[in-house]
């Protein structure tokens, strides 16, 4: 199983993501989140395909298709979290931590 938490930034939601394997090509989703706007995509996001997600073109993947459907916000970490979560739990990547830091000069 992978976890991944993603603290969005300034909104100050959090989200917590559990992806497990479901069989050897598709994971099953369990995701928390605070943002009102993402628990509708949490309710309706329950199973990806591993491959389908990981080597769609950005933005093709099921998981995106969702994120246009309830994500106000283009620049959100979440759909980002997802994707890495089924990585690792597909067994396409090692858990490793993934940061953007953001600063004003």
């Amino acid at each position: 199983m992978a976890t991944v938490k993603v603290n969005a930034g300034v909104c100050g939601f959090h989200t917590l993501i559990k992806v497990s394997p479901k069989d050897a090509q598709n994971v099953l989703i369990n995701m928390e989140t605070e943002c009102p706007n993402l628990k509708p995509m949490a309710e309706e996001l329950h199973e990806a395909s591993t491959y389908g997600e990981c080597f769609a073109v950005i933005g093709e993947s099921a998981v995106f298709e969702l994120a246009r459907k309830y994500c106000k916000h283009p620049a959100c970490p979440v759909p980002l979290g997802i994707i890495k979560g089924i990585e690792v739990a597909g067994k396409l990547a090692l858990p490793r931590k993934v940061e953007i830091e953001v600063e004003k000069d």
